[in-house]
């Protein structure tokens, strides 16, 4: 199917080869009877990406944690200094969440009143990195 779809000009074998490149994976297909959905799988970024993609707000939050522990949203957006919870979700602790510095202790209900949030491996050696670093 891949190659008759190259010879009609979709790219496939470019997408294939690329996502074998670039993220060791390949890209998996999911057929309808009238479309076809491709969905790759991104691989995350190393060390050194994370340190760089880091925002100061999300470098404010991870100095508030600490490795052997784990806080509600509320203790840790009061730790920042907001008032706006929003503000705090979009702007902090989605974008640590997503950079798999921090993790929640219960994923399956993301808005569970027991939610808390505590740091991942990735995390604390980031953390640790980073204070290695200023000393």
């Amino acid at each position: 199917m891949v190659k008759l779809a190259e010879n009609a000009g979709f790219g496939f074998d470019k997408m294939e080869s690329n996502g074998l490149q670039y993220n060791q994976s390949m890209p998996e297909y999911q057929l309808a009877f009238d479309s076809v959905t491709i969905c790759f799988t991104l691989t995350t970024v190393d060390e050194r990406g994370v340190a760089k993609q880091v925002t100061p707000q999300v470098d404010y939050l991870m100095k508030c944690l600490s490795s052997n522990s784990s806080f509600t949203r509320d203790v840790l957006q009061a730790a920042v200094g907001l008032k706006d919870r929003e503000n705090f979700r979009l702007n902090y602790l989605k974008p640590a969440l997503e950079l798999g510095l921090i993790e929640m202790t219960l994923p399956h209900k993301p808005n569970s009143k027991l939610q808390r949030y505590h740091l991942t491996e990735k995390g604390v050696e980031w953390k640790q990195k980073i204070q290695n670093e200023t000393s």
